[in-house]
């Protein structure tokens, strides 16, 4: 038994009647793709979060006024060779 998948709206389907007629079927009705949300939108979780992560970040060194410094010691520490 070959087996034949079709794919459209019920519309595009109800077209080919005269072909399908006394034939069995399998309607399986498949699920609205869902629509994509605005890129605003989409990041607003994402925005927030980084807002309240910002408020956590530790004060850069106060020995040094320059934050690579911080960056190059702990690297060197972890034995990077920089």
């Amino acid at each position: 038994m070959e087996t034949k998948t079709l794919e459209g709206t019920w519309e595009e389907i109800a077209r080919r009647a005269p072909e399908l007629a006394g034939r069995r079927l399998r309607v399986t009705i498949l699920d609205e793709p869902a629509e994509p949300l605005p890129l605003d939108v989409a990041l607003a979780p994402l925005v927030e979060e980084t807002r309240r992560l910002v408020g956590r970040t530790p004060p850069a060194p106060a020995s040094s006024g320059d934050w690579s410094d911080a960056v190059v010691e702990k690297f060197r520490r972890r034995g990077f060779d920089l």
